[in-house]
């Protein structure tokens, strides 16, 4: 969100709370921080002084506090030289498995259970994604998720199938 959006946003939420009409999240969650101090001087008035809010730095404090980073774990995965693409950890799990093929997979002594005969009538939800006409594979490995169990698949990948594998993990944070 941008710096003048977000302060029409809380002048807009000024407004209903005065009207005592709609809701007002950015208020709400600036309440609870004000809360959450020992000094008891402070108050929503004393945070959204004029003086202090039209200072772009004082408005992305306050950004931070509405809205905090959110740690997110990434990973890139280089396979025979060539980095698996992909937006979201399920995705590069699922082009790196149809490149490597089912068949693979079912060598894996922790991960084949994740393989399932693909048919129209098993294959549903988001996490299980066709590989190949006659397979589809959970992505989410069981509900635990790509990002957290995708530098172990691709360990196993390695140490079984002997696959020339490359795993970076990286960890980051989101401001969104």
């Amino acid at each position: 969100m941008k710096y003048q959006k977000f302060l029409s946003e809380i002048e807009r939420e000024l407004e209903l709370r005065m009207l005592e009409k709609g809701e007002t999240p950015i208020l709400d969650r600036l309440q609870i921080h004000i809360d959450n101090l020992d000094n008891k001087d402070y108050g929503l008035d004393t945070l959204l002084n004029p003086n202090n809010i039209k200072h772009e730095l004082y408005v992305s404090m306050l950004y931070q506090i509405v809205y905090p980073a959110r740690k997110k774990n990434i990973f890139t995965i280089i396979y025979e030289g060539q980095e698996i693409e992909g937006k979201t950890a399920r995705e590069k799990i699922q082009n790196l498995n149809i490149k490597i093929g089912a068949n693979n997979i079912k060598k894996l002594k922790t991960y084949s259970r994740f393989l399932y005969k693909k048919d129209i009538g098993e294959v549903v939800g988001n996490a299980y994604k066709v590989i190949d006409e006659n397979h589809s594979f959970d992505t989410s490995f069981g509900g635990v998720g790509a990002s957290s169990v995708g530098r172990y698949f691709i360990k196993e990948l390695k140490s079984t199938l002997k696959l020339n594998i490359e795993f970076r993990y990286e960890e980051t944070f989101s401001y969104n």
